[in-house]
C-alpha cells in the first residue's frame, strides 16, 4: 500500500478517535476545563480575565492556581464559533492530538527513518494516554506538541543554523503553556546541545542568540511571583501537597520513637526532612516507570480520562523492551538522546506525585518513540531458515496490538464514559441548568460541596454565561483567599455554594423559601415527600438532591431527625 494513503489512514483514525462525540465523552465538563472556558469568555466579551485584568501575559489567576496563558487564548476564538460549552474548551487539545501524530512523523524521520517514522505515528494515533488526554482541555496536549516540533526544528538547525531560532520560539511557548516544563526544558537543552556541541559551536553566534531570546522573554513568567511556578508549587510540591502531611507525621512519630532510646544523633541524621523527601522524590521517580503503572493499572488521577488500566496498551510492554534491547545494541546517538530524555521527563511530576496522568505526559513522546524503535524492529527482522515463522509472529503481535485497541476503544466509549461520569464532574450541567430555571422562585439557593467538588461556582458562571464584566466587578460576590492561594466563592447573588448545609443556620430562614441543594447523604434518609427532584450520574447513582427548606424542615420534625 502506497505511504501516503497508509498516512492518510493514521491520521484518519487519530481523527476518529480524538473528535468522535468529543462534547459528550468523557460526560461531564471538569472545574478545570469550565474554568478555561470562562476565562476565554470573559476575554471575548470584555478583553480581561475573570478578575479584572486586561489580556493576562504571564499567567490566568483562575482559583488561585495561576495557570499559563496559551491554552485559554487558544479557546477565545473557537468560543466566537461554536458557543461557550464543552466542546469549544475541548477542541484545541483534540486538534492538538492529531496534529502530534504529524510531528512524532517528521521527528522521528529525521532520527532515524521513514518506515520508522510511520510506525511510530501509528503508535501514537492507538495511545490510550495520549487518547485520554486529547478529549479533555488540558495544557498537556497543546505541549506536547510545541515540544515535538522544538526537538524536531533543532535537529534542522544542525545543517540551516536559522532554525534554532523558531525552535527556541517553541520552548519559549512552551513555558507559557505548561509550568511543569519549566524544569524539564534546560535539562532538554543540555541533552540536545551535548549531543552536537562540535556542530553547535561551530555556530555559536546563531546559537547564542536563540539563548539570548529565550532568557528576555521567559524571564517574565519567572520572576513573576504570583505565576504558577511559583504558588502552583506550593499548593502541590512534594513539601507542600497533602500526602506530605501523612509523611511528616509518619517522620516525627519515628524520630520521636528513636530519640526514646537515647540515640540522639543517629535519630536527627536517619530521620530529617530533606533525607525523606528525597526517598519519596526517588520513589515517585522509580514508580513512573514501573510496568503497572504504564502499562497494566495505571495511577488513581487517570478515573477523570481513562479507565481502570494502565495508560499504553498492554501488549506494548514488550515493544518498549524490544526499543531499549535494539537501542542498546545498535549504539546509536539518536537513541541515547531518546533515552536521556525519556529519563529526564519525570522529574517534574516526580517533584509534586508518583505519577500524574498530564504532568507526567512529558514521557509520553519519548515512550512511544521507544516503542516504535522496538516495533519497527521486530517487523524488520530476517531470518530466511524462519522466515515463515517470523512472518506469523509479527502478525501475531500487530493483531494482538489491533485487538487490543479495539478493546481500549469499546470500553472508553461505553463502560468508561457511563461508571466514570462522576469523576468528570458529570451533573453539573443539568444541575446548573435547573437552578437556572428555578431561581427566580427562591430567595436563596444552597449547593452543598461536602461531598462533591469545591469549585461549585464556576458551573454556575460557565452554564449561566455570567456577565463577565459584572464578576470582575465581584459586586454580589462572596469570595475568600485562602493562605495558600486557593480562591473559594461562598456566593453570587441569592446562590450560595457552602461546606455543608447546617440545619441550624437555616432553621433562621425557615420563614424564606429557600431551596437546598446536595448530596443524600446530608439529607434525612427517612425524609422523602419533600424532595423536588434527584440529579443522577450515568448509572444512576444520586448525585444530587433538592428539598425546600420549609418542606423539610417540617418533615424532618415528624421524622425526628
Amino acid at each position: 500500500m502506497n505511504k501516503n494513503i497508509i498516512f492518510v489512514i493514521i491520521l484518519l483514525f487519530a481523527f476518529f478517535s480524538r473528535f468522535y462525540l468529543l462534547g459528550d465523552v468523557p460526560a461531564g465538563l471538569m472545574n478545570d476545563e469550565a474554568d478555561k472556558g470562562y476565562d476565554a469568555y470573559s476575554i471575548l466579551l470584555t478583553g480581561r480575565d475573570q478578575w479584572g485584568e486586561f489580556l493576562p501575559l504571564v499567567a490566568f489567576k483562575g482559583f488561585g492556581d495561576y495557570r499559563p496563558p496559551l491554552y485559554t487564548y487558544l479557546v477565545v476564538p473557537l468560543i466566537k464559533i461554536v458557543g461557550l460549552n464543552t466542546l469549544a474548551v475541548r477542541l484545541p487539545s483534540a486538534i492538538a492530538g492529531v496534529i502530534a501524530i504529524w510531528g512524532i512523523f517528521l521527528l522521528t524521520k529525521k532520527m532515524f527513518n521513514e518506515k520508522q517514522a510511520m510506525v511510530t505515528a501509528s503508535l501514537l494515533a492507538l495511545s490510550p494516554w495520549a487518547i485520554g488526554l486529547n478529549r479533555v482541555g488540558l495544557e498537556a496536549n497543546i505541549a506536547i506538541v510545541l515540544l515535538v516540533f522544538a526537538i524536531y526544528f533543532f535537529q534542522l538547525s544542525i545543517r540551516k543554523k536559522y532554525y534554532f531560532i523558531v525552535s527556541i520560539l517553541l520552548f519559549i511557548l512552551i513555558v507559557y503553556c505548561y509550568t511543569a516544563y519549566i524544569v524539564f526544558i534546560p535539562l532538554l537543552l543540555i541533552t540536545l546541545y551535548l549531543s552536537e556541541r562540535k556542530r553547535i559551536n561551530s555556530k555559536w553566534k546563531v546559537y547564542l542568540l536563540g539563548l539570548f531570546l529565550f532568557l528576555i522573554l521567559v524571564s517574565p513568567f519567572i520572576l513573576n511571583q504570583s505565576n504558577g511556578s511559583s504558588v502552583r508549587f506550593s499548593q502541590i510540591g512534594l513539601t507542600n501537597n497533602i500526602n506530605s502531611i501523612g509523611i511528616i507525621n509518619t517522620l516525627n512519630d519515628e524520630r520521636g520513637i528513636c530519640l526514646k532510646s537515647g540515640f540522639s544523633l543517629v535519630c536527627k541524621i536517619a530521620y530529617n526532612k530533606p533525607f525523606v523527601f528525597l526517598t519519596t522524590f526517588l520513589a515517585n521517580y522509580i514508580h513512573h516507570f514501573s510496568p503497572s503503572y504504564l502499562y497494566v493499572n495505571g495511577d488513581n488521577s487517570q478515573y477523570a480520562y481513562l479507565p481502570q488500566r494502565g495508560l499504553e496498551l498492554l501488549p506494548e510492554i514488550v515493544l518498549f523492551i524490544a526499543g531499549i534491547v535494539f537501542g542498546i545494541y545498535k549504539r546509536n546517538k539518536s537513541i541515547y538522546i531518546l533515552i536521556m530524555l525519556l529519563l529526564f521527563a519525570p522529574i517534574p511530576d516526580s517533584l509534586t506525585s508518583n505519577g500524574d496522568i498530564s504532568r507526567g505526559s512529558i514521557m509520553l513522546p519519548f515512550l512511544i518513540m521507544l516503542e516504535g524503535l522496538g516495533l519497527y524492529n521486530i517487523l524488520n527482522l530476517v531470518n530466511t531458515r524462519y522466515i515463515y515463522a517470523l512472518k506469523l509472529s509479527k502478525f501475531t503481535l500487530v493483531g494482538i496490538l489491533f485487538l487490543a485497541e479495539c478493546l481500549f476503544l469499546l470500553n472508553y466509549f461505553t463502560y468508561f464514559n457511563n461508571y466514570n461520569s462522576s469523576f468528570s464532574q458529570y451533573g453539573y450541567e443539568q444541575l446548573m441548568h435547573n437552578v437556572l430555571a428555578e431561581q427566580n422562585q427562591y430567595y436563596r439557593i444552597y449547593i452543598s460541596h461536602r461531598y462533591n467538588d469545591t469549585k461549585q461556582y464556576i458551573y454556575y458562571l460557565f452554564y449561566s454565561k455570567y456577565s463577565p464584566e459584572q464578576y470582575q466587578k465581584k459586586k454580589n460576590i462572596s469570595l475568600v483567599i485562602g493562605s495558600d492561594g486557593w480562591v473559594d466563592v461562598n456566593a453570587i447573588g441569592k446562590i450560595y455554594f457552602v461546606d455543608t448545609i447546617s440545619m441550624q443556620e437555616l432553621n433562621k430562614l425557615k420563614d424564606k423559601n429557600v431551596l437546598l441543594i446536595g448530596n443524600p447523604k446530608e439529607f434525612c434518609n427517612s425524609v422523602s415527600q419533600s424532595q423536588l427532584s434527584n440529579i443522577k450520574d450515568k448509572v444512576g447513582t444520586i448525585l444530587f438532591t433538592q428539598f425546600k427548606l420549609n418542606e423539610y424542615i417540617k418533615q424532618a420534625k415528624i421524622k425526628d431527625c
